[in-house]
């Protein structure tokens, strides 16, 4: 038996239309997640890159192996 019918109901309609727009809205959210990810991940590398080149610059003034108590300033030297 072959439905003829050429449209859906208006609650199929009401529910198809919430449905999509959820996804849709979703999938945005998704989009925008996505891109705030990248920018928290470009930001850590830039700070990666100068927190090492602020350690080189510590090692070439104050030796190889430093470690700095972040609460004193002391410098310690890393056990080989």
């Amino acid at each position: 038996m072959e439905n003829t019918q050429k449209s859906i109901r208006k609650e199929e309609l009401k529910e198809y239309k919430s449905l999509t727009m959820e996804i849709r809205e979703l999938a945005r959210t998704v989009g925008m997640v996505s891109l705030t990810k990248a920018t928290y991940v470009s930001n850590l590398s830039v700070l990666n890159e100068k927190y090492n080149k602020f350690i080189d610059k510590m090692e070439r003034k104050y030796g190889n192996g430093v470690q700095i108590n972040t609460e004193t300033g002391e410098i310690t030297r890393k056990e080989d």
